[in-house]
Formats: C-alpha cells, structure tokens, sequence
C-alpha cells in the first residue's frame, strides 16, 4: 500500500484524463467505480493497472488516497471508496457468424441507456453486440456503471455503419428492425430455431428509411397517447420475448 495526497500526483493526473474518450482510446485504459464492480472486473480477468481506496484493503497493490481526493478523480456526486484504472478489454470478433443472437445499436447516444441494454443483452442471451461508430464510448464511466459488470462479459464491437447486414444476411440471419411504424407486432415473430440480429435505431430518429425498406421491421404496440418508448425499454421488451421463446422450446 501506497499513499497519494495530492491532485498533481501522475496517477491522479491520468484518472482525471480518462474521463475523457481520446484518452481513454491513446492509453487504452478506462475506470471502474466501486468495489462490487471492481470485484466483477476481477472475476473477469480483467488487467487491472491501479487501485485507489480511501480505506484498507486486502489487495496489497493499491494507493490509499483521502475522501477528497477520492471525490476529486470520481464521476458520481456520492463517489465510492475504491476507484479503478484497468486495460480495454479484448472482445472476440472471430466468431461472429456462429452467433445465435445479435444485436445492433445505431447511433446510441445516451451513456446510461447503452448500459442498461448491455445489462439486459447478457440477461437475455445476446451472444455479441454491434454498434455504429457514432454510439457512445462503451468506456464511458457512466456505460461501465449502468452496464453493472456485463460490460466484461459480454462481446461488444463498433462497426462502421449497417452495411453489415448484407452479410449477416447471406449467413442465414434473420434481421428484424424496429421502428414504430411497423405493421407486425414483435410478439408475433416466431424467433425459435434460427439465428437473429435484433437492430435498434437513435433514441430520436430511429432507423435510416433506406435499411427499413430492406429488412423486416416490427413494433411494440402502444397507447395512442404515447409516440415511443425509451430505447432501453424497448430493447429489453424484445429480447425478452426471443428468450422467452427459447427457454419455453428448450424446456420442452
């Protein structure tokens, strides 16, 4: 154990970086708030660099720092007693086409919304996650927080833009989009016994009119009074209909 007392300490100085994307993406390094997600991130083998806590701890390579400090390097107006800088993680891509669930997010802007559909992809069996490059930094402390540890679990890529569908669907998935102006419902879909790409549009504008008239889309329907559902919702309504499917056809 080690302890630091001031802001202008190197390791401080890089934790205060890393909040921003450039240099999360130039160091290849993110942060990890809490012990509970530290302790995920250990439990996933991920390379975790240094250690910040304002208590003792059993792990003998950590810096001990003042509440203050701790404040100082966090994202949170109540900030945790343990702070974490740990490597990107390297997700598998090689496999892709053997996937049975996959999911497509473009353009997600929100941090906390891409972290609760990478929480709820892992709870429904989502096998890999693909995002536009102009969603969200999955490293952004807010999408590691929301994503509550299935961040490092699960398989996550950025993508260049959808044109990847056309090679999803000559590997025999069947791609389903959302949009509200779909005229099948999504509990329609029989989604046993093949493989899916499940694609979900920008919290405002939804999908691009030119891939919603290549693929079949579906709806969640809805009161009237309401225009849409937030993105995080939505995912979550669909993928629990696939697994439902799935786990009624598994077990019999």
């Amino acid at each position: 154990m080690n302890r630091i007392t001031s802001k202008d300490n190197k390791l401080i100085k890089l934790a205060i970086k890393l909040k921003e994307k450039k240099y999360r993406d130039k160091k290849n390094l993110f942060v990890i708030e809490g012990e509970k997600l530290l302790n995920e991130a250990i439990k996933s083998n991920i390379e975790i660099k240094y250690i910040f806590s304002t208590k003792e701890i059993e792990n003998k390579n950590y810096y001990l720092i003042d509440n203050n400090l701790m404040s100082y390097i966090c994202n949170t107006d109540n900030p945790s007693p343990i702070f974490a800088i740990a490597e990107k993680i390297n997700k598998d891509f090689n496999n892709l086409f053997k996937n049975n669930i996959i999911l497509i997010l473009d353009k997600i802007k929100d941090p906390g919304n891409l972290g609760t559909i990478i929480r709820t992809s892992e709870a429904f069996n989502v096998d890999t996650i693909l995002l536009t490059k102009e969603s969200v930094d999955i490293y952004n402390p807010k999408v590691v927080r929301s994503a509550m540890g299935s961040l490092f679990r699960i398989n996550i890529h950025y993508i260049e833009n959808l044109n990847i569908l056309n090679e999803l669907d000559r590997n025999n998935f069947s791609i389903f989009l959302t949009t509200p102006y779909s005229k099948q419902n999504y509990y329609d879909i029989d989604y046993k016994n093949r493989k899916i790409v499940l694609v979900i549009g920008n919290e405002s504008k939804g999908l691009p009119l030119e891939i919603l008239n290549n693929y079949q889309s579906i709806k969640i329907p809805m009161s009237k009074n309401i225009e849409s559902l937030n993105v995080s919702v939505a995912t979550s309504i669909i993928l629990s209909e696939i697994y439902r499917q799935r786990l009624i056809m598994a077990l019999g």
